[in-house]
């Protein structure tokens, strides 16, 4: 199995409603923000179902990917301020040990049964330590 180099995908379970922000982090610090390729609803939010889907969207094999999955809700999730240190409305940034190269944001309960997309993929292209 060949892995290619450096590409790592990080799914990280993120809801949203109903958090708040005790933390902040600057947008300078997060690298600003990271180039959204994919969104999806998918039916089955199970980890193989996501794997293909990520697969399919970056055009490699499943097998050629590190895909690491944090499932830890809102935690070690902080707004996003500007250089004023007001809130940047729906801005979160995640600091990550490793540096992936792509990442994916899951919202919602799964299941597909929403109107609106639940798994969202990134090109972590400016901070590599921050999703």
């Amino acid at each position: 199995m060949k892995k290619f180099s450096g590409l790592k995908v990080f799914a990280a379970v993120l809801t949203l409603f109903g958090t708040s922000s005790v933390w902040a982090v600057p947008i300078a610090t997060s690298g600003g923000v990271d180039t959204l390729l994919a969104q999806t609803t998918l039916q089955n939010s199970g980890q193989n179902t996501e794997q293909n889907w990520i697969a399919s969207v970056l055009g490699v094999a499943v097998g050629d990917l590190d895909f690491t999955k944090y499932d830890d809700g809102t935690t070690g999730w902080e707004q996003v301020v500007d250089a004023a240190g007001d809130d940047l409305a729906g801005l979160f940034a995640r600091m990550f040990d490793d540096l992936p190269g792509y990442f994916m944001v899951k919202i919602g309960n799964g299941k597909g049964t929403g109107a609106d997309d639940s798994h969202f993929l990134y090109q972590n292209v400016n901070a590599l330590a921050w999703a």
